[in-house]
């Protein structure tokens, strides 16, 4: 189409005539482009056509038209001054651009659908009460989920990105992982329900139920891995204390049947004594009577220093002035189940 400095058709083509929504040239001549543009681009295409006189060229320019029967033409506009001639001329190159814009809608709509479906995935994965990451072929990070995030110490996924198990809190098992996560892309068999342990961040150690998968591409290349797990440090702590429970309820089972047959007392805090090292697996021990004069006397011991046996057995020792009298003076029960508890409380 040719347009004067007003913006006025001057001339125009078949297909120019059909992109206004019009038959015959007679009804546009003469005319402004802006009265068959829509009224939300008037403003603006009545601007670029002064730019168009003032730069010399515009390009680019995305309007709609609107033809007398309400139907509405995207059209995209590239113009120039003409040279030559006594008055200026603008030559307008215009094209329907309707299948451009149903695609860069459907597109902008596939964009919005996508959108919300990573944000209700990240929301599933960030409620369920299992930690999910996945890593590329070198092991790095490209993403996880808020449970894995704060597990690694880490406020959000975002902070994971592009780190490895070396750069997080449980490094001293980053080697272990890595191993593992190696062997499953490189066998491309998923390894799943194990059991492994991992270091917090703050120095916990916490038992993990592990499940890991190769991720592949469209074509089944394998392009990384895909890992689970979950938290099971209570469970596992219930089962040991369930374990501790039933060895001294066994041991306890021994002791009894062993006394119905027994008759000898020292036998008797032998067996004892003996049953409950087992428990607290430890080497040696002893067990102390109380004297009707509140001093502890030596009545059965295993691997005990003879320092310890020489106080036991010389001096009068008063109740409340070692462990065993502490027990004897409260008369509770003072269980200390390990090694680390008994240096702890000694």
């Amino acid at each position: 189409v040719f347009l004067d400095a007003d913006g006025r058709v001057l001339d125009a083509n078949d297909e120019y005539l059909r992109l206004a929504g019009y038959d015959k040239r007679e009804q546009i001549l003469g005319r402004r482009v802006t009265e068959w543009t829509a009224a939300y681009d008037r403003a603006r295409n009545t601007g670029e056509i002064k730019k168009c006189i003032a730069s010399g060229s515009v390009r680019g320019l995305e309007v709609d038209y609107l033809h007398p029967d309400k139907t509405v033409v995207p059209i995209e506009i590239n113009a120039s001054i003409m040279s030559g001639g006594d008055s200026l001329k603008i030559v307008a190159l215009c094209r329907d651009i309707t299948g451009r814009r149903r695609s860069d809608a459907a597109l902008q709509e596939n964009r919005r659908q996508l959108a919300g479906a990573n944000q209700m995935l990240q929301m599933v994965m960030d409620t369920i009460p299992v930690r999910i990451f996945w890593k590329d072929t070198d092991l790095v990070y490209l993403g996880c989920n808020r449970l894995f995030a704060e597990d690694a110490g880490k406020k959000s996924p975002g902070e994971l990105l592009g780190k490895t198990d070396y750069d997080l809190g449980w490094r001293e098992q980053a080697e272990l992982y890595r191993k593992d996560d190696m062997v499953v892309m490189r066998s491309g068999n998923s390894k799943l329900g194990y059991e492994e342990t991992q270091t917090a961040p703050d120095g916990r150690r916490l038992w993990l139920r592990t499940s890991k998968i190769p991720l592949r591409d469209i074509d089944n290349h394998i392009v990384g891995i895909l890992g689970t797990y979950e938290d099971i440090t209570e469970r596992k702590r219930a089962e040991e204390k369930i374990a501790e429970a039933n060895e001294e309820l066994r041991a306890s089972n021994r002791i009894v049947s062993a006394i119905t047959g027994v008759l000898n007392l020292q036998e008797i805090l032998d067996l004892v004594l003996n049953e409950a090292l087992g428990i607290v697996d430890l080497e040696g021990g002893t067990i102390c009577l109380v004297t009707p004069d509140e001093t502890l006397e030596l009545a059965a011991q295993a691997a005990t220093s003879e320092a310890t046996i020489r106080d036991l057995t010389t001096n009068r020792i008063k109740v409340g002035e070692c462990l065993c009298g502490e027990c004897a003076r409260t008369r509770c029960p003072l269980i200390l189940r390990n090694r680390e508890e008994v240096l702890a409380y000694s």
